[in-house]
């Protein structure tokens, strides 16, 4: 006669992963679409992400307005 457990000792081992890769998978895809959305929960156009890194200072003036031109440029033909 099997005592205590029963069923669940050999089921816990099991599950416990499962659960543990589950949650894991779950927080990777709350973070990538937490990361690519804006406070207002839209997703930034490229211009508008130009912008932020311009004005954190990331990149100079110079590449800013021939990104920005490029932008410009491939939105008009679309």
């Amino acid at each position: 006669m099997m005592g205590g457990a029963g069923w669940f000792a050999w089921l816990l081992p099991i599950l416990f992963p499962a659960f543990i890769i589950g949650g894991v998978i779950l927080l990777i895809i709350f973070v990538v679409k937490t990361g690519t959305e804006s406070s207002s929960g839209q997703k930034k156009t490229p211009l508008e992400i130009l912008d932020e890194r311009y004005a954190r200072a990331e990149i100079e003036e110079e590449e800013y307005e021939q990104r920005r031109r490029k932008l410009e440029t491939y939105t008009e033909k679309n």
